[in-house]
């Protein structure tokens, strides 16, 4: 594991560039779902550098560190987007921790937000 927090910049890059070939050669998931959960990356790295003045790495990152992020997002986020975005750190933690980047992983713990539950359209007394 790295240890110059000057490098981190480029891993934190190198590893979701990883990470996105893994989701799309071994997970076979969608360009668009690709997409999405690399956006989510790097818009976590830019809010932590800006929360924390420096990029803490990977290992750095706490459970703390994942909620804070989605306490920021909250009011401007679906709860749909909210899920999206903790899917996409819980995968990119899981590969890193598979991979032996990490020793714990931060989103353990965490849970998903609830979603908005809405009743079906109803049938009028004509479509029957």
């Amino acid at each position: 594991m790295p240890t110059d927090s000057q490098d981190w910049g480029c891993q934190w890059a190198e590893s979701i560039k990883r990470f996105e070939s893994y989701l799309k050669l071994e997970r076979g998931f969608s360009a668009r779902t690709v997409a999405a959960y690399t956006s989510d990356l790097r818009n976590h790295r830019a809010w932590l550098e800006e929360r924390e003045a420096i990029t803490p790495t990977p290992q750095d990152i706490r459970r703390t560190h994942i909620r804070a992020f989605l306490a920021d997002r909250m009011n401007e986020c679906a709860p749909s987007t909210m899920g999206r975005i903790l899917a996409s750190l819980r995968h990119f933690f899981r590969y890193l921790r598979k991979n032996n980047q990490v020793e714990t992983n931060p989103t353990d713990g965490v849970r998903t937000p609830k979603m908005d539950k809405t009743l079906p359209p109803h049938l009028s007394v004509d479509s029957i």
